[in-house]
């Protein structure tokens, strides 16, 4: 999920509901399809691989979630058009991050200890950074004219097409290894990068260095969000594949997306009230807080509870996903500090310190890497989802120091 939908493609409440049914969708085909990795790959092997998606992930919104807010709302700022946009987003995705796909088997290497198979960690990465940028940027495109069943459409279908190429290869009885999954997902999204490029206008730019390091750096600007949050919800994988063991990062890396696809309703709702919250007046916002906040949290109790009782689910993948069901115990904490975060969050930007939101969730992605590294030392695969508990943590305590340092001048001004 990236943070770039907009508030027009919930214009009315049928296109809402298709909106929610593409993300849905998407998740739910992202889901499926992992979960039918751990049983063909095994733990070990998912564990890797997650190790390196990981990586991945961290560098892949400099290349992709960035760009795209540029692509959409800066491009003018920028001072080109779209379609020049577009051009200078495809020459970065072709230099610097080709470059950048490299730098996953250098990670894997220096932090996961694992010494083989540099190609396949190039592909992973060439995949999540290069050719996602391509997809999105198709998927921009047409959020761009207003076509937001083709938005949803195009952000599905890179997972969409992996679960049905898993399915046609389990239909024709073909054992699955992880080289044959990184080549699939790298064949499938080839095939969408250079379907998409040809759908996106482009229209010719300038040649120079100067413009792609400054998207780069405005790509920083826009997702370095994403970057802390993928550092605060997988910093630990590598660190667990070699401190502790790849079957262990595998397992938790299931129980986490587990435990995320119960909390995102609870994301969504807490996005949903902030616009409310900003366009109010001082003094009505009190009720609007109570409004948006006993829905979700009633939710974040009902769904810490609920992965509580499925945990043991987790056991039918295999009997190295013990750890996974272990896991997702402890993650039942989640959805109540993550509805928490979320709330706080929305606070220190009603009262005008976006600023300290930002500082909060870098600090948490500090604290969940050094603190995985530590604990991890000290009690294996426990320390790692310990230091996610304490990652949640630190960003609350920050806003809420920051905010009761706000809290009287905000009563001021709304009182004058």
């Amino acid at each position: 999920m990236t943070l770039l939908e907009r508030p027009t493609a919930l214009s009315a409440p049928r296109d809402a509901w298709r909106a929610r049914a593409w993300v849905w969708l998407r998740v739910g085909a992202q889901l499926v399809t992992l979960l039918m990795l751990a049983w063909l790959l095994g733990a070990h092997a998912l564990g890797r691989y997650a190790a390196a998606l990981a990586m991945a992930s961290v560098i892949a919104p400099l290349f992709v979630s960035g760009p795209a807010y540029v692509y959409l709302s800066s491009h003018p700022a920028f001072g080109c058009t779209r379609d020049q946009l577009a051009t200078v987003w495809r020459r970065l995705l072709f230099t610097f991050g080709f470059a950048a796909s490299t730098l996953v088997p250098i990670g894997m290497v220096a932090f996961a200890g694992d010494l083989g198979d540099a190609g396949l960690w190039f592909l992973v990465g060439f995949t999540e950074i290069v050719l996602a940028g391509f997809a999105e940027m198709a998927a921009r495109h047409h959020q761009s004219d207003g076509r937001y069943d083709a938005m949803g459409l195009w952000l599905a279908l890179p997972h969409l097409l992996r679960f049905t190429a898993l399915v046609l290869l389990l239909a024709i009885g073909v054992e699955l290894t992880l080289p044959l999954w990184v080549l699939l997902s790298f064949a499938t999204s080839l095939v969408l990068a250079w379907v998409g490029a040809r759908r996106v206008p482009f229209k010719d730019n300038p040649r120079a260095l100067d413009t792609l390091t400054r998207l780069l750096r405005t790509g920083f600007r826009f997702g370095h969000g994403n970057v802390a949050h993928h550092l605060m919800v997988d910093g630990d994988k590598p660190f667990v594949a070699r401190i502790a063991y790849p079957a262990a990062a595998g397992a938790l890396f299931v129980a986490q997306r587990v435990a995320e696809v119960f909390c995102m309703p609870l994301q969504k709702a807490v996005a949903r009230s902030l616009p409310r919250l900003l366009h109010a007046l001082p003094g009505e916002r009190a009720p609007l807080w109570h409004q948006s906040a006993w829905w979700p949290a009633l939710y974040a109790v009902f769904a810490g509870a609920a992965l509580f009782a499925i945990a043991p689910l987790l056991g039918v993948l295999g009997p190295e996903f013990g750890i996974a069901g272990a896991a997702l115990r402890w993650l039942c904490w989640l959805p109540p500090l993550a509805f928490a975060r979320g709330m706080l969050g929305n606070a220190a930007v009603v009262a005008g310190r976006h600023h300290a939101y930002v500082v909060g969730h870098w600090l948490g992605a500090g604290v969940r890497v050094l603190g995985a590294i530590c604990l991890l030392a000290l009690f294996g695969w426990e320390g790692a989802v310990a230091s996610l508990l304490i990652a949640e943590v630190v960003p609350m305590l920050y806003l809420a120091a920051t905010m009761r340092g706000t809290a009287p001048a905000s009563a001021t001004s709304a009182h004058q």
